[in-house]
């Protein structure tokens, strides 16, 4: 249902009844007083033809003209272009329960541990979640963090960074370039994914993926090289820095028959990760 209040009201506007007066309807019965009278004495039947126009009550443009008179009478000849404003904000409506500095003391004397989710926050603090979730809309302060997990570090594992990132530092106290390094790690991968998604037209078809099983999909450990990205002279272009990546699988034969393949066939299968597997991939 469209409003009928608007920033400038005219003689040919009016009001639905019962409703409160904005600023600018005010500002308007003013201007419309202000125009009829002569000296600053009001003609007569003015309030009652400006009360007729705003569809409100005789005393309340009287209220209206009583209340700017007093500001202007307050403030001198600089009150008389501001607009009566309403009284109503801040002294109607539900009273506020919890203030901004009530929550903050409540939540802050809760545990970290108990601070996880904002449903615990409000058990163990007494504060209502919804209560919660608005006050985070307006303090900004008041938000989710994460938290990771660190290592633990002793005074000798500290001691061993320390001498390890010194051991990087040649006599001339330069740091080593780190050219002559190169990184080994494991990583896992699976074989597939249980969503793919895929850029294509409409006149393409996605390839049809099958798996036995959603959650027991096979995963193949590799052994990744890295070494510092650099130039290489003997090319005479930028080296990334990707060495190779080495899958820990094995070749086995098929133990017996099947419908997809006879026995006998030569299989991969992905191959327990132990010293004696690294040690063997490394040789290789």
């Amino acid at each position: 249902m469209p409003s009928s209040r608007c920033e400038s009201i005219g003689p040919t506007q009016s009001r639905v009844k019962a409703q409160n007066l904005t600023d600018a309807e005010r500002q308007a019965m003013i201007n419309m007083l202000l125009a009829s009278s002569n000296g600053g004495k009001r003609k007569y039947g003015s309030v009652k033809g400006v009360a007729d126009q705003f569809n409100c009550h005789r005393t309340t443009v009287s209220a209206v003209w009583n209340s700017w008179k007093a500001a202007c009478a307050e403030g001198g000849s600089k009150m008389i272009a501001s607009p009566p404003t309403s009284r109503m904000k801040g002294n109607c409506g539900a009273k506020t329960k919890w203030s901004a500095e009530v929550i903050e003391a409540a939540i802050k004397s809760v545990p970290f541990h108990k601070q996880q989710t904002t449903r615990a926050l409000a058990f163990h603090s007494g504060v209502p979640r919804s209560t919660i979730l608005r006050h985070m809309k307006r303090n900004r302060r008041l938000r989710c963090k994460s938290s990771y997990l660190r290592p633990l570090l002793t005074e000798d594992n500290k001691e061993e960074r320390m001498k390890f990132a010194l051991s990087f530092v040649k006599k001339n106290h330069v740091f080593d370039d780190m050219h002559d390094v190169v990184h080994v790690d494991e990583k896992w991968f699976f074989l597939t994914k249980n969503k793919g998604k895929f850029y294509v037209y409409d006149d393409e078809t996605l390839p049809h993926r099958q798996s036995k099983s959603k959650r027991f999909i096979t995963k193949v450990m590799f052994l990744c090289a890295v070494a510092r990205p650099r130039y290489d002279i003997s090319i005479r272009r930028m080296f990334d820095g990707k060495i190779g990546m080495w899958p820990f699988v094995l070749k086995a034969p098929a133990q017996r028959n099947s419908k997809n393949r006879p026995r006998g066939t030569m299989l991969t299968e992905p191959q327990n990760v132990n010293s004696l597997s690294s040690r063997d991939i490394e040789e290789d």
